[in-house]
């Protein structure tokens, strides 16, 4: 059993380093997939007002996309895939929702957002805090809000010892 969990994280981390735009570690990436969809690739999420409206888990791309579309035609933002990418990008990045939920296209999409954010924030401050602000930024479009609701803090227990090594945090970019 203890041997399919590591195989398990092996093949995420090999999905992940495949997918992900090259500029982004493959860990900020796993923290991102972990926290904001649980690792599924079809999670839905509505917002509304700037917030979590209602969330769905849909077992297949079909229901996902059947789902998401409903809420954008009402004129809903909505955060798709793995790594939850906010249809307000899509225009932006030059994308449909039908290939923003392709697992593999997420995340270099997802990742793609969180590293325009990343190159943005003041290259003299130490990394761990450009990548707090870049998560911040990710989750709310703002260096600040996201440290204010909280978003931030859940990723407080990747930077600890026992899930990420200090010297990893030197050398994230």
């Amino acid at each position: 059993m203890k041997d399919n969990i590591k195989v398990k994280l092996m093949l995420d981390s090999l999905f992940i380093e495949q997918c992900k735009n090259p500029t982004v570690p493959t860990q900020i990436v796993k923290m991102i997939v972990q926290e904001e969809s649980s690792k599924n690739p079809y999670a839905v999420n509505v917002n509304k007002d700037g917030k979590s409206f209602i969330s769905f888990t849909p077992t297949n791309k079909n229901e996902a996309i059947k789902i998401a579309q409903s809420y954008i035609n009402a004129g809903f933002s909505v955060d798709v895939g793995f790594m939850q990418l906010n249809s307000d990008n899509f225009a932006s990045l030059n994308t449909t929702l039908e290939k923003a939920i392709e697992p593999c296209q997420n995340i270099f999409f997802a990742s793609t957002v969180y590293y325009n954010f990343f190159k943005n924030t003041n290259k003299e401050n130490p990394k761990i805090i450009r990548v707090k602000q870049s998560l911040s930024a990710y989750n709310t479009g703002s260096y600040e809000l996201g440290f204010k609701n909280g978003y931030v803090a859940k990723y407080d227990k990747y930077f600890e010892d026992k899930y990420f090594r200090p010297i990893l945090i030197k050398n994230l970019y």
